[in-house]
């Protein structure tokens, strides 16, 4: 399965990435490395993770505040929407659909 990103979530990847190696070096690596693993997850089985609203689903970082948001394009596409923060600035990336 292909995995493609909104030029936003891209930018929500670095933003987030710069902060934590800011905070501590290595664990922006970190944060990149859990990123990598949820989307090899999504690869594999993308329709197994819950529907947030209309063909929105999304997956829940283990040790991060943080969840990837995704939409199934087709059977062999998939689009990331944002990265988002579980509890700082909730739906900010609605605009983004």
């Amino acid at each position: 399965m292909i995995v493609n990103y909104l030029a936003q979530a891209q930018v929500d990847l670095i933003k987030i990435v710069e902060y934590y190696e800011q905070q501590r070096v290595g664990v922006g690596r970190e944060f990149r490395s859990e990123i990598e693993f949820v989307v090899q997850r999504i690869q594999r089985d993308a329709t197994s993770f819950p529907i947030l609203e209309g063909k929105l689903r999304f997956v829940v970082l283990k040790k991060f505040p943080y969840y990837v948001l995704f939409e199934c394009q087709s059977e062999r596409e998939v689009l990331v929407v944002a990265i988002a923060h579980g509890s700082r600035e909730p739906g900010y990336w609605r605009d983004r659909l």
